[in-house]
């Protein structure tokens, strides 16, 4: 693990890897002090922001400055037998001032509930900035899947993003009576940032919120490019890949029990990866396979979810039904094959061939890119980006593409993996001078 040192000649070092990395001198904008310590963005990823370097922050406590609540109603099918631990509805978190204050949604990234580990970091971080916060899962949590996805197959963004839509009215409904919200705003990390887009995008059309400001945290440009860059950190395409891969996934999964029995809350987000990686002494090619592992991870959960849901018969036969008491081991062992690229091709590609006559793989593919909204984006003075040069998500064609549409309104940090450093001072004040700036009028 590399740490960054001080001094000019480093500074003027991270700024050539910067442009190097996104292969144009005017995609860095230096911001002067920038003591982000992790030079290894598979290392920024996993660890995040260490405390010495981050903005100090206010804890959240239930029942007096946040609480959870659930939403029914919000699809008509009936929740599987299953999944009956999802029959309470979709869980959402309220972060709440004490008197009037901007609201901002934040939508989880990929396999995120509403509390996962970035979640909170950005509930505290806005909710430190004076902001009420409406933390929602990730359209590719199950929880969210099960009880707020009309189709049950997620990954369509324009599909789940009025999903989504429908959702934080429906959130917004239950706790309005509760805080007074002076403008409400949008953020989102990873893919929950790309659906962000899509979500200002709807908004613009049907005006129900009028989003005051919507931040993109380290977005997928290309969903499809960017899951199989996550999918090709956990290469499963020979046996000897595939028994390597399983071996390593048990060693995971072990600390992962270690964690749980010694009552740590985990799920297989951001701080499952961290806490994971303080259990285990990785290489850095072990890294990226944890990396690699939990995104996989979420692979799995959401191609068994959706095969229930739609009934595909992929992973579960046709004309089974899976109760609280069926051994679910024999479809655990059979979803554990999907990756990302797999869940698109068998899972995701045959079901809205069908659904929509016409509609090619290439068109999917397409469509769930922010290309799709472009017109929209590059005119849309209120939507902002900000990421990391070295993210393990994007392309160089991505990084052009952020620079071409959004110009001014993006920000590109020389070094922070993937949603490694939103703690870090400097980051965390900008994301909170982002949406005050709003309230100020400028």
């Amino acid at each position: 693990m590399r740490m960054l040192r001080q001094g000019a000649l480093h500074l003027v070092i991270l700024v050539a890897m910067a442009i190097a990395t996104s292969g144009t001198a005017r995609a860095v904008q230096w911001l002067g002090a920038y003591d982000y310590p992790f030079v290894d963005p598979l290392v920024a990823t996993v660890v995040q922001t260490p405390h010495a370097n981050s903005i100090e922050l206010p804890e959240l406590v239930r029942f007096e400055n946040v609480d959870i609540y659930t939403v029914r109603g919000l699809v008509e099918r009936p929740v599987p037998p299953v999944y009956f631990f999802q029959r309470f509805g979709m869980e959402f978190g309220l972060v709440e001032q004490p008197g009037p204050a901007p609201l901002v949604f934040v939508i989880a990234g990929t396999g995120g509930g509403f509390n996962a580990d970035i979640n909170q970091s950005l509930a505290r971080i806005l909710y430190a900035a004076g902001f009420h916060v409406i933390g929602l899962p990730n359209p590719t949590h199950p929880n969210f899947t099960v009880n707020a996805s009309t189709t049950g197959v997620p990954g369509r963004l324009k599909d789940d993003a009025v999903d989504l839509y429908r959702a934080m009215q429906a959130a917004y409904a239950v706790v309005e009576d509760r805080i007074e919200v002076t403008s409400v705003n949008l953020t989102g990390y990873s893919l929950g940032a790309t659906y962000s887009a899509f979500l200002a995008e709807l908004d613009s059309r049907e005006k129900v919120f009028n989003f005051n400001r919507v931040l993109l945290l380290n977005p997928a440009v290309s969903v499809f490019a960017s899951v199989g860059l996550v999918d090709g950190m956990l290469l499963t395409d020979t046996p000897e890949e595939r028994n390597n891969v399983r071996e390593f996934i048990n060693t995971v999964l072990t600390a992962f029990g270690r964690l749980y029995r010694g009552g740590e809350p985990v799920d297989f987000s951001g701080d499952f990866i961290y806490r994971t990686y303080t259990e285990l002494d990785l290489s850095a090619t072990e890294i990226e396979k944890l990396i690699g592992v939990a995104f996989r991870l979420s692979a799995n959960t959401m191609a068994f979810t959706s095969d229930v849901l739609a009934e595909t018969g992929v992973i579960v036969p046709k004309g089974t039904i899976l109760t609280a008491t069926t051994p679910l081991e024999p479809y655990y062992l059979r979803s554990q094959e999907f990756s990302f690229t797999r869940y698109f091709e068998e899972i995701y590609t045959p079901y809205f061939a069908a659904a929509v006559p016409g509609l090619t793989a290439e068109q999917m593919i397409a469509d769930a890119d922010l290309a799709a909204i472009e017109r929209y984006l590059a005119s849309a003075s209120n939507v902002g980006v900000i990421t990391n040069a070295d993210d393990l998500i994007l392309r160089p064609q991505d990084f052009a593409f952020l620079e071409r549409v959004f110009d001014d309104r993006l920000v590109i940090y020389p070094i922070g993996g993937h949603c490694g450093n939103y703690r870090q001072r400097d980051v965390a004040a900008r994301i909170q001078d982002y949406f005050r700036a709003a309230e100020l009028g400028q």
